[in-house]
């Protein structure tokens, strides 16, 4: 849709995912992702690389970062029975400006005090969407425009039987090690997305 132009021009993008649970509730194992020294960060370096290639994928990864405002906060939950060290982030946001015009609202947080959907809305001038990309979360996306009155559309997307964005992520690895597939991420455009996590983390 949007590069058929069915939305117009990109203006904005916002995406919030907020979590009063961690993952190391379910796996102590991975106490050691609560460690900054060793995991450099919390939900953004967790989720940001799987957000920032999706989000801006969706614009061919043409826009470059020109500007972004950002908060991060810990300490929000006492995690200390099942992880020695947590001074990662648990919650943040951070408001960014590209070069093409487009805004980008993103806000991630895990052990924080709230909850909300891991939703993405798109803004363009000739219409919007409102989508949950993860395959676990609703497979509908909703398509608003103006033809000369309000519509609204609902489009369910089907996901193959059998399979998971995390089957899919580990099928393409394993294929790449073979020499059956070339990675899909290049080393430029992940370095990109990390950089921007970087500085929303401000390291």
């Amino acid at each position: 849709m949007i590069r058929r132009g069915r939305l117009g021009e990109i203006y904005h993008i916002h995406h919030a995912a907020l979590s009063r649970s961690t993952f190391i509730e379910y796996n102590q194992n991975g106490a050691w992702g609560m460690n900054k020294q060793l995991a450099g960060g919390g939900p953004f370096l967790d989720w940001g690389v799987y957000d920032l290639s999706f989000h801006l994928g969706l614009m061919d990864d043409v826009p470059n970062l020109k500007s972004v405002w950002n908060f991060t906060k810990a300490g929000l939950r006492d995690l200390g029975r099942v992880a020695p060290v947590c001074d990662v982030e648990q919650h943040g946001a951070a408001w960014m400006e590209f070069d093409s015009g487009l805004t980008y609202y993103y806000e991630r947080g895990a052990g924080l005090h709230g909850e909300t959907a891991c939703e993405t809305r798109i803004h363009g001038t000739k219409g919007g969407l409102r989508l949950f990309f993860p395959n676990w979360e609703s497979g509908e996306i909703e398509l608003f425009y103006d033809d000369g009155a309000l519509r609204k559309e609902i489009i369910k997307v089907e996901s193959p039987p059998g399979t998971g964005d995390n089957a899919v992520a580990a099928s393409h690895f394993l294929d790449c090690l073979e020499g059956k597939a070339k990675p899909m991420m290049s080393v430029d455009l992940a370095v990109k997305h990390l950089g921007i996590l970087f500085q929303i983390l401000g390291v």
